[in-house]
């Protein structure tokens, strides 16, 4: 997950050693491209998040967490 994250917070040329060590870990699924991770392509990210069985990344998406007072 945290690998994940890294792809979309790092510039573009330090992706592919992030790439490359998630990929050795979860590998990405059908649809998701080197090319288009390296270039933030948001569907293939979306994509591969899906694969690591974390919920959907359209949940995520949606979820806005404002948390209520009393669980802090």
């Amino acid at each position: 997950m945290t690998l994940w994250h890294l792809l979309g917070r790092l510039p573009p040329s330090e992706r592919d050693r992030v790439y490359t060590r998630l990929a050795e870990l979860v590998p990405p699924p059908d649809g998701v491209t080197r090319s288009g991770i390296l270039t933030g392509d948001r569907r293939m990210l979306d994509l591969w998040w899906d694969e690591l069985g974390l919920n959907s990344a359209s949940f995520w998406r949606r979820w806005e967490g404002a948390w209520p007072l009393d669980a802090r």
